[in-house]
């Protein structure tokens, strides 16, 4: 499941925030461990171009973000590093 936010910080610039999570239920040769996945992730994005539909008209668009991962399985729970999201510029 996912929730997140997202603001428009001017006509060129927004920004966006939201947690993700997972239950797992993991059977391992007859032993069986409930796994919860969850997330951070948050993004910001660029955009100058003047047509919704042809970006590369006149301008570009932009999209970089970060996931910031954790995770437990049985007794354990382990934070991971920040990981980069998928960057791209259109245009």
């Amino acid at each position: 499941a996912f929730a997140g936010l997202e603001r428009e910080l001017s006509r060129k610039w927004r920004a966006g925030v939201g947690v993700l999570g997972e239950i797992s239920e993991i059977d391992d040769e007859g032993v069986t461990e409930t796994a919860l996945l969850g997330g951070l992730p948050a993004f910001v994005a660029y955009d100058s171009s003047n047509d919704i539909f042809d970006p590369g008209s006149n301008g570009f668009r932009s999209v970089t973000g970060v996931l910031y991962p954790t995770g437990s399985a049985g007794t354990s729970t382990v934070w991971h590093e920040p990981q980069s999201l998928d960057s791209w510029i259109c245009g």
